[in-house]
């Protein structure tokens, strides 16, 4: 039978560096596949959110880079109710509840663009940029965070105040000795009467002077009429006889026949006569007469009598 020694031998240097070169390329390989795991979908874009707080765009305006081609979702704490911007036709809106959506129609220029939603308004400058391949940018404005149930408000105490007037609960006392305890009867607690101060004498007030209204400003007028066969004109004059300027409108002249009201163009729209001076005009009417009166009813001129005039046929 043979027997066979077996010896135990050391590792050797070469060895011992063989074993770690394969240690590290185990290690080496194993986050290679972890990373083609997590990356593997290929169909995920990059982040295109932004946040903002409510306080921060009441306060300060939030700049929007908007490039022509891209859709740019603004969503609000509170439901948008309107959105105003400095020029038309630049932007265009569409709102949905609580979300604005954005679009550019021009590729330059800065406006302002304020968007009321709830109880605010909020402030936001658009700056516009040729299209630089489309795409989608959202906006997320957070509202202001309540203050958490632990914290204690300055100035305020832990326990609800009694309304007002209100009469507290009776309380039971008791009166205890060496020998006996005796309970003594419950006494309600009326709230004091409050007496308002007297009220202070006012002084009297007297009321103010009527006012006069300014007399009404007189003005004289010449008049006369021409027929041609055809259309009538009427020439006046109009003399101020006051110390001011006196300013009426063509349009207050009334011309009538037997009482029913004549069309007429005027030639000028308002008239001013200086003072203690006069000018002169003409109406246009579309029919020949033979007889028509006229009147100038201005509110800011004392009324005049109505003249009849007899038209004069040109030849």
């Amino acid at each position: 039978m043979t027997q066979t020694n077996f010896r135990c031998t050391r590792p050797t240097f070469g060895t011992k560096i063989a074993t770690a070169l394969l240690a590290l390329s185990v290690t080496l390989a194993a986050p290679s596949a972890h990373a083609s795991t997590t990356n593997s979908n290929q169909y995920l874009g990059g982040n295109i959110t932004r946040e903002y707080t409510a306080a921060d765009l009441t306060t300060r305006y939030g700049i929007l880079d908007i490039a022509v081609g891209e859709i740019w979702v603004i969503t609000f704490p509170d439901t948008v109710m309107d959105h105003i911007t400095s020029r038309e036709g630049v932007l265009q809106f569409s709102k949905v509840g609580n979300r604005l959506f954005i679009g550019a129609l021009a590729s330059t220029g800065s406006y302002p663009i304020v968007i009321p939603a709830g109880d605010r308004v909020y402030f936001f400058q658009a700056r516009l940029a040729p299209n630089r391949g489309g795409g989608i940018r959202n906006v997320i404005v957070r509202g202001d965070e309540p203050p958490s149930p632990e914290q204690a408000i300055p100035g305020f105490p832990a326990a609800a105040a009694a309304p007002v007037g209100e009469v507290p609960t009776p309380t039971q006392v008791t009166v205890r000795t060496a020998s006996t305890s005796t309970a003594l009867p419950q006494v309600p607690i009326r709230a004091p009467l409050t007496v308002p101060p007297a009220a202070a004498a006012q002084p009297a007030v007297s009321a103010p002077p009527a006012l006069t209204p300014p007399a009404p400003i007189p003005l004289k007028l010449d008049l006369q009429a021409f027929s041609d066969g055809v259309t009538t004109r009427v020439y006046y004059r109009a003399t101020n006889p006051t110390t001011q300027p006196v300013t009426f409108q063509e349009q207050d002249f009334h011309l009538s026949v037997t009482g029913v009201p004549l069309p007429y163009t005027p030639t000028q729209a308002t008239v001013t006569v200086p003072p203690a001076g006069n000018v002169t005009g003409e109406l246009h009417l579309p029919l020949p007469l033979t007889s028509l009166t006229v009147s100038l009813l201005s509110p800011d001129l004392a009324p005049t009598a109505p003249s009849t005039l007899a038209v004069t046929r040109l030849k």
